[in-house]
């Protein structure tokens, strides 16, 4: 299923399941249902399927996140959101910038942000990658759009 669901998509492919996130893919992988995916969840987690964001050429500079957004409760939800936002701006994300970015401002603890990642890592929500930091898999992006619609967020 995951050599199917990826065929159409070579032309992405950075290298091994490393893929330019763009508009069809991006269609594609929001139309999937949940019950398919999880049914790849062992292939993708075993393949760390995660995407590169591609920059809008129309910015003038990178998106970069001020203050954390409402609704926020859950270290959980504090680091995907924080994968996606130096994600799209296109910055490699490490344990010790969530530990000390201003947005954080003391609500989560050294010690929960690392056991809330390497739980992540370990559920595949998330990798790491030496040159991007960490990084969003499909089931983290899930995982973040699940939390977002549960707050009311976008």
């Amino acid at each position: 299923m995951l050599d199917e669901m990826t065929r159409s998509f070579e032309n992405q492919r950075r290298q091994g399941y490393w893929y330019r996130l763009d508009t069809g893919l991006k269609c594609m992988l929001q139309g999937l249902s949940d019950a398919t995916t999880y049914e790849l969840e062992p292939q993708l987690t075993s393949a760390s399927m995660v995407f590169e964001v591609v920059a809008n050429p129309n910015e003038t500079s990178p998106y970069r996140t001020r203050t954390m957004a409402n609704g926020i409760k859950q270290c959980r939800h504090y680091i995907l959101w924080m994968t996606n936002e130096y994600q799209r701006a296109g910055e490699k994300l490490t344990p010790a910038k969530l530990i000390h970015h201003p947005s954080n401002d003391g609500r989560f603890k050294d010690e929960t942000i690392r056991n809330t990642l390497a739980d992540l890592r370990k559920r595949g929500l998330l990798c790491s990658d030496r040159h991007d930091g960490e990084v969003l898999t499909l089931f983290g992006r899930k995982e973040l759009e699940r939390l977002n619609a549960g707050n009311g967020m976008t």
